[in-house]
């Protein structure tokens, strides 16, 4: 609730509201500065690899106010890697200790022409 207070229009919710008229579900999100850092992104667990966080990535790069976005990704998380270098990401430094005992790539992607 704290991120959405501070980044109201940065935080974006994907969700699917199924055709039986069951509850809609919320499948992802993203919460991101107006500045291009991106502070959490998540998507269900039963819903990866169906392009979600790609479209919410998407979404964020269009937003970006300074046309380039950020992130800290731990450096043994290598499906998160794989998944911003798909997306244009590139490492651009790293930070020890980050999380604690394990350190932070910060992963850097911007905008060109």
């Amino acid at each position: 609730m704290e991120l959405y207070l501070l980044y109201p229009e940065t935080f974006l919710v994907f969700t699917d509201k199924p055709p039986d008229g069951e509850k809609e579900k919320i499948l992802g999100y993203i919460v991101y500065s107006p500045e291009g850092h991106i502070i959490s992104i998540a998507v269900h667990p039963q819903y990866r690899r169906k392009g979600i966080g790609r479209m919410l990535i998407k979404k964020a790069m269009e937003d970006s106010l300074r046309k380039e976005l950020w992130a800290e990704v731990r450096r043994s998380n290598r499906g998160a890697q794989a998944f911003y270098f798909q997306m244009g990401f590139r490492i651009t430094g790293v930070v020890p200790n980050y999380y604690g005992n394990e350190d932070a790539l910060i992963i850097r992607w911007k905008f060109t022409q």
